[in-house]
């Protein structure tokens, strides 16, 4: 699942993702949209975040 995808079901807001993995909104906003590639230890932080709902793998397009 995309971070887009994720955030779009309303399982939290972006505000609230963004203080839980310490960056902000805006960077959220960059991740959700694919502006920017998260270092990945901040891929780690949002799959922890997501309770694995959005991985690693998804921010690279690899799926199982």
């Amino acid at each position: 699942m995309t971070l887009d995808e994720y955030l779009s079901k309303g399982a939290k807001t972006t505000s609230a993702l963004a203080r839980e993995v310490g960056l902000s909104p805006t960077s959220i906003w960059r991740l959700r949209h694919g502006k920017q590639m998260p270092p990945l230890e901040t891929m780690v932080k949002i799959a922890a975040a997501t309770g694995n709902a959005v991985t690693p793998n998804d921010f690279a397009g690899i799926t199982a």
